[in-house]
């Protein structure tokens, strides 16, 4: 039963956002940074000591919604506990001049149930429901600030995912109808026949509709219509655990349903990796040409997550491990930039990227934590963006038919954008030249900003450190997928 305690915790924490009326921004946000580090405690319970199956409501012997907690859950649901704290700790600062913060908090712990039902879903109809309620439930984050332009993205937002889901659920009845059952199981239990042509449309309907979520071109324009629009807290949590729900869809799909060996070497993988490798490159390309910060830093995402994508669809088990050490370090590295973007908005008022020449100075341990930060984004070791791709590219060089070497040079051309997206504004917020303003003397910045950035910031390299240990968590996770 203590699966059920966080997730009704964080739903009933929403509906009392959604109700309560007080004047005191003190207790609003001492309230959610309390109810925020119960669940981040609660939700590293599961990786500790498990939990049996869990029947919410059964339709029939084999259509049920019911939720259990496995070790690639757990890892989930721990990124989701603790960025959410931080994200809620940086919050209490940074929405201090709004007036709608309690309906802020409101819907991000109500995404926050969302995404425990999506993260701990034991069959793929549970995990079906809570992916389309979590759109509903963060879309309110999209929409907060009422302009035309957050009200066009979060239009985009919505078309993008029902889209997906319209063509999700077309690839779920297949699987159905195949299988007789949605169930999950380690490794895979639907062989079937690599020249069934409706059952390998359906396979790929499934990871093209969860794809949106992620990114996957071609429904991956919502994010850069989105995340801008929305508070820097909400932009890091969309970026960094919501398009996550996506991803764990995709790899409970791909080896929790059908054995990956289905899929081997058929036109689907290939199609798989192509699209993944053209919104790595897209993502990347656009990145680079835009000045808008948050934009940058969403647009970004589209390319990074699609690195996850990647090591999912390779189908072996070092490219696996990449793909989930990528979940953790884009994580750390995305969610912290975009509340260093948010920071650097709050303290100056400023949004474009070409707008911080000189403000390393005046906001030193910000920028640190920005530079840090963008390594791992980058994968400049010893953080731990490296070890990801890394892995990816040993995974690559493993057997990808036509696509063997061609993965590690996109890999390595992307990180070059990338280093040229982020680079830049570091080197001229630290060396502006004969640039600087007279106007830039060292100011503090509020703790309730500073520390989440910190702690994003060592979390973005401290792993990487210790990475003998981290790998072996993250492979014991992987254990008996591939036999």
């Amino acid at each position: 039963m203590h699966l059920l305690i966080p997730f009704f915790i964080s739903l009933l924490t929403g509906i009392l956002f959604a109700l309560i009326r007080t004047s005191s921004r003190r207790q609003l946000c001492t309230l959610a940074i309390t109810i925020a580090a119960v669940q981040a405690l609660l939700l590293s319970l599961p990786l500790l000591i498990g939990s049996e199956e869990i029947t919410l409501w059964r339709f029939s012997d084999s259509l049920r919604l019911s939720l259990a907690a496995d070790g690639i859950g757990s890892l989930f649901g721990l990124l989701t506990g603790w960025g959410w704290l931080l994200c809620v700790i940086f919050s209490s600062t940074y929405m201090g001049h709004e007036e709608k913060e309690s309906r802020f908090y409101a819907f991000l712990f109500l995404s926050q149930a969302c995404l425990i039902g999506v993260f701990f879903a034991d069959n793929l109809l549970t995990l079906y429901l809570f992916f389309e309620l979590t759109t509903l439930a963060s879309l309110p984050l999209v929409l907060h600030s009422g302009t035309k332009n957050a009200i066009a993205g979060g239009l985009s937002y919505l078309f993008y995912s029902l889209a997906g889901a319209i063509i999700a659920l077309f690839g779920l009845m297949v699987l159905y109808h195949e299988a007789g059952t949605l169930d999950f199981a380690v490794g895979g239990y639907l062989h079937g026949d690599s020249s069934d042509t409706l059952l390998l449309a359906g396979i790929f309907a499934c990871v093209i509709g969860f794809g949106a979520k992620g990114g996957l071109f071609p429904l991956h324009a919502w994010l850069p219509a989105a995340h801008p629009q929305a508070p820097a807290p909400a932009s890091a949590i969309l970026s960094g655990i919501i398009t996550k729900s996506g991803v764990i869809a995709i790899l409970r799909l791909l080896f929790y349903m059908i054995d990956p060996a289905l899929i081997r070497g058929t036109w689907v993988q290939y199609m798989l990796l192509s699209l993944a490798l053209l919104t790595i490159m897209i993502g990347s390309a656009l990145a680079l040409a835009e000045n808008n910060l948050k934009r940058r830093l969403a647009l970004s995402s589209v390319s990074q997550v699609s690195y996850v994508l990647i090591g999912l669809f390779l189908l072996n088990s070092d490219a696996l491990i990449g793909a989930l050490l990528q979940v953790v370090f884009h994580m750390i590295a995305k969610a912290g930039l975009f509340l260093c973007a948010g920071a650097l908005i709050y303290l100056t008022g400023k949004n474009d990227a070409a707008d911080y020449i000189g403000y390393g100075r005046k906001y030193p341990a910000l920028f640190v934590c920005f530079t840090i930060l963008s390594l791992s984004l980058i994968g400049i070791p010893p953080a731990g963006g490296f070890y990801s791709k890394w892995y990816l590219a040993i995974g690559s060089l493993e057997g990808a038919g036509p696509f063997t070497y061609i993965i590690p040079a996109l890999l390595l051309t992307s990180a070059l954008l990338t280093a040229g997206y982020l680079l830049p504004i570091v080197g001229k917020a630290f060396y502006p030249g004969t640039k600087l303003s007279n106007n830039l003397q060292r100011e503090h910045t509020p703790a309730g900003i500073l520390m989440p950035l910190l702690v994003f910031a060592a979390a973005s390299v401290l792993p990487g450190i210790f990475f003998p240990a981290v790998k072996n968590g993250i492979f014991s996770l992987t254990t008996g997928i591939f036999g």
